[in-house]
């Protein structure tokens, strides 16, 4: 699922939207139970709706009818570790989140935002350049998964050619010998290999920018000889070793997704370690009740949130102040 949709599900508000999250075990023996856990978040679903519309109206056995027809599409073999059934008359999505999840059943006028935000949060893209013996592919990766880029720029393919030099005549004791004379193979080898990831690098300007996250993936020679010439290796914020044919993406996409989230996970920790200086200096605040008041009161200029921390909150109904706890 891609942002516009991610944002497309929380932007939708109309009556009648269901919503079940479920952490999902991806490996045995806890896998054999995921089954029978969806089951019943559905059997939970179906009296939530029931108590709020006393079981009237076509529109509630429309939403009962598709999310039948998603259970039946739910892979519990492959399970990831968590999975979202959004379900309404206007449209029904399942999600497949890579990150724990608590489990949420709502009926209500808009979709359960808690999950969607963080997976939200999560669907920062990167690219991967795959550099084999032969060829070179770039993949976009979302999360888990890798699509490969498909147009002029890419793949590349390597065509080793090599040309032998015209024979030189050369006279010796009086008589006349031709010798071949040949460039060092090697040294050829060095420069064609040279200006065809010249060529790649320059094609990546297209794909790559401040923002981007770039992994390179291959053998170690390849890696060493790409980098040797790249102008983007400031954009590289990790290495995959090894050569995947198209056999092996699904693997790329699981070692190129482990990256990421350590890089992710290492930027968060030097964010936390800046907001607490600017703190510490007065130059930011922290806390829900120091940052709900300068929010309201409209003041700073960058919010920063944990999408991964859960804490329950109470807006006054009579003002614009929130409380940790009811009083």
């Amino acid at each position: 699922m891609n942002l516009q949709e991610i944002q497309s599900l929380l932007a939708l508000k109309a009556p009648g939207c269901l919503s079940i999250v479920l952490p999902l075990y991806r490996t045995s023996p806890g896998r054999q139970q995921n089954d029978l856990h969806m089951r019943r978040a559905m059997e939970d679903a179906k009296k939530l709706i029931q108590s709020k519309t006393k079981g009237d109206g076509m529109e509630t056995d429309e939403i009962l009818h598709r999310l039948e027809e998603m259970y039946h599409a739910i892979d519990f073999v492959h399970s990831p570790e968590g999975i979202g059934l959004f379900v309404s008359t206007h449209l029904s999505r399942m999600i497949e989140f890579p990150f724990p999840v608590h489990e949420e059943i709502e009926y209500d006028d808009h979709f359960s935002r808690l999950a969607l935000y963080r997976l939200l949060f999560t669907r920062r893209n990167f690219m991967v350049l795959s550099l084999r013996q032969d060829s070179v592919h770039l993949y976009r990766g979302e999360a888990r998964v890798l699509t490969e880029v498909l147009n002029h720029d890419f793949p590349k393919f390597y065509e080793e050619t090599y040309e032998y030099g015209k024979p030189e005549h050369i006279r010796h004791f009086g008589s006349t010998i031709s010798k071949s004379v040949e460039p060092d193979k090697k040294q050829m080898e060095r420069i064609r290999l040279e200006a065809f990831y010249r060529s790649i690098d320059s094609g990546l300007d297209n794909y790559l920018d401040e923002t981007s996250y770039f992994l390179v993936a291959g053998g170690k020679k390849e890696r060493k000889s790409f980098k040797e010439v790249s102008e983007h290796t400031k954009f590289i914020f990790g290495e995959i070793e090894g050569q995947f044919s198209f056999a092996s993406i699904h693997t790329l996409g699981e070692k190129a997704w482990q990256i990421f989230q350590e890089q992710i996970a290492h930027e968060d920790l030097r964010l936390i370690e800046h907001l607490t200086e600017w703190i510490g200096e007065k130059r930011a605040v922290a806390g829900l009740d120091e940052v709900w008041t300068h929010v309201m009161d409209k003041r700073g200029l960058t919010l920063y949130i944990d999408p991964f921390h859960l804490f329950n909150a109470f807006m006054s109904p009579t003002s614009k102040y929130i409380y940790t706890h009811l009083s």
